[in-house]
This record gives C-alpha cells, structure tokens and sequence, in this order.
C-alpha cells in the first residue's frame, strides 16, 4: 500500500520537511515548514509513470522528485515563502 514519505533538512537556518503523498491518480511533493507549504511550486508523478519507472528503469520517480525538490531550494532554484515571525507581546 502507498503511504506518504518524509524527508527533512535544514537550510539558511531553517528546518524543512519535503512531503510526498499519494491521491487518487498521483503522487505529489510539496515543502513545508511549520506544516505550511514554503514553495510556489509543487512536484507530481503519476502512479503508473511511477511503476513503469520503477520497472523498466529500476528507480522511484518519488525519491527523485523528493531529491529534486530539495535540491532546487539548496540551489536557489526555488525560492523559499518568507519566515512568519510570531509578533512578541
């Protein structure tokens, strides 16, 4: 059965979570931080693109997707939605 996957890691000081779930027809990577998503951009493959990936090439397009997300921040490729700083009383 799919279930979702996790990745975690810091950048410029801030802890990040990289998200892969599964829907109905597709899988779909995002970032968050906080449990909010932090990039303008979200990563999709399609569940059969996926299996015949993992068939015929031997590699998880989800892993990669995960690893390309990740990248693309530490690269600057993507950028970050700015920290919300809680106001102190």
């Amino acid at each position: 059965m799919n279930r979702k996957h996790t990745r975690i890691f810091s950048h410029k000081g801030r802890q990040l979570e990289i998200r892969a779930v599964p829907f109905a027809d597709e899988w779909k990577v995002r970032v968050f931080e906080n449990g909010k998503q932090v990039t303008p951009v979200a990563y999709s493959v399609a569940h059969e693109t996926r299996i015949d990936a993992n068939w015929q090439l031997k590699t998880d397009l989800v892993e990669a997707l995960m690893r390309l997300a990740q990248d693309d921040i530490e690269r600057g490729t993507v950028p970050l939605m700015p920290q919300i700083r809680t106001p102190i009383p």
